[in-house]
């Protein structure tokens, strides 16, 4: 019969034809049949992001600005920084004479203190040199070096981050267009809403580990062995399932497909980085160090053994280097949270909230124009899963469409999708016309 109207389609054809069409469309928007499932992470997230635990527009959400309490957390966080750095030059100045005095009492008590006959000229020709040339240089090459290591290993940690997150964002970017070239016809519009509601849920996932929190987030989720599985596995399922063998464009699904790989590459990466941290014998050492610092100078002046400085000098002195460590323990304290302080990668991730809000607008017009087209009962990621199986009626429609004929079916798919479309929106001018029609003539009888 189909021959006979010039398009030459095999019965093989003809089969996949009928079962396309049944995938397409229904034709009543009441239809009995089951409506198909969203995945569990985006019915997690719809209920999670409705304040009305799930009553209205499945994707329906709402953004809290937060800019402002996170700035003033922001000023709060640097206050308290440069209060750290501020307080212990003081207390150092104000406590120097009694701080100095216990230190040479508690070496008198543990030395032997013999009788002064020689005015301190031994222990001042004696102590100063040794200081001064051996512990003071040691200590401080060491501590020196150590600190500078550790700002530049942290200050590249931030900068690593931020690379990795533009790239994730670009990438996300690409990936939305790619799942439109995939899912973008009117026939794939449910399956183009739950492909970037997954794709909304991931971007979700990212914002949430990029805020001043994001560091204790993923050690948990690295604790319970739930680095690797994100949104984005799930998303390839979809491309390498029916799903993906339904899509218009194949490229589409070969370029969302190898962008997943790099976003997971990007992920691993990022996550590793974040949690990329020195030691506690790291932070131990360096405290040591400018400990011994700090020995030296009380030891080297003894008022005791060199009456050379007054005590006001001392007090400054013993201020710088106390103003010294405490500065530089702020600017490690800042350095080692990259989501916050004022060193912090926040701005980079802003960018992902923008990206979100997009997905949602996509959704909600994925969502808008799947009502237009019907409820059919498309195969989901669920029966997937219970069923991984298909049976005679799944695997014919499966091979169908990745077999040489998929394109010309495709074509017909999407047609019938927009001609079915186009009757449902002008079906109800139709019935007005008809009224209007009927109307005049009861009034004739």
């Amino acid at each position: 019969m189909f021959r006979s109207v010039g398009l030459g389609l095999p019965p093989l054809l003809l089969l996949h034809v009928v079962l396309f069409i049944h995938d397409a469309s229904c034709f009543s928007h009441g239809s009995s049949r089951r409506p198909r499932r969203l995945p569990l992470v985006v019915r997690r997230l719809s209920s999670e992001t409705l304040p009305n635990g799930g009553d209205g527009p499945i994707w329906a959400t709402s953004y809290v600005d937060v800019d402002e309490a996170e700035a003033a957390a922001q000023k709060q966080y640097d206050r308290d920084l440069f209060v750290v750095a501020g307080i212990p030059p003081v207390v150092a100045f104000a406590l120097y004479s009694e701080v100095a005095r216990q230190v040479a009492n508690v070496f008198d008590m543990l030395g032997f203190k013999g009788t002064n006959v020689d005015g301190n000229a031994f222990a001042t020709d004696l102590l100063r040199p040794t200081i001064n040339g051996v512990v003071v240089p040691a200590a401080g090459v060491g501590l020196g070096t150590l600190f500078a290591t550790t700002v530049n290993v942290l200050w590249n940690r931030q900068l690593t981050l931020r690379s990795i997150i533009n790239k994730e964002v670009c990438e996300l970017r690409l990936l939305r267009r790619a799942l439109f070239g995939c899912f973008g016809t009117a026939q794939h519009s449910q399956r183009r809403a739950i492909a970037l509601g997954l794709l909304h849920s991931y971007a979700q996932t990212l914002i949430s580990e990029t805020q001043i929190d994001g560091i204790e987030r993923l050690e948990h989720v690295q604790m319970h062995g739930g680095i690797s599985k994100s949104e984005l596995d799930e998303l390839a399922e979809m491309l390498h399932g029916v799903d993906g063998a339904a899509a218009s464009r194949q490229s589409s699904v070969a370029k969302a497909s190898d962008l997943l790989v790099s976003l997971s590459g990007h992920r691993s990466e990022r996550v590793a980085t974040t949690l990329s941290d020195f030691p506690r014998i790291h932070w131990a050492i360096l405290v040591l160090l400018y400990c011994g610092i700090v020995t030296s100078f009380l030891l080297d002046s003894n008022q005791e053994v060199n009456q050379y400085l007054n005590s006001l000098q001392l007090q400054v002195l013993f201020s710088i280097i106390a103003g010294v460590g405490s500065g530089a323990a702020m600017l490690l304290k800042d350095l080692e949270d990259p989501f916050q302080g004022s060193f912090c990668i926040n701005i980079t991730a802003k960018q992902l909230t923008a990206f979100d809000q997009l997905l949602v607008a996509d959704i909600a017009e994925a969502e808008e124009e799947y009502k237009q087209v019907g409820r059919p009962a498309f195969m989901t990621l669920d029966r997937d899963r219970q069923r991984p199986n298909y049976n005679a009626q799944n695997t014919v429609y499966f091979h169908l469409l990745t077999g040489p004929l998929g394109n010309q079916i495709r074509i017909l798919g999407d047609l019938f999708a927009w001609t079915f479309r186009q009757i449902t929106k002008s079906l109800p001018r139709l019935r007005n016309w008809v009224r209007r029609g009927r109307g005049p003539k009861k009034e004739v009888q």
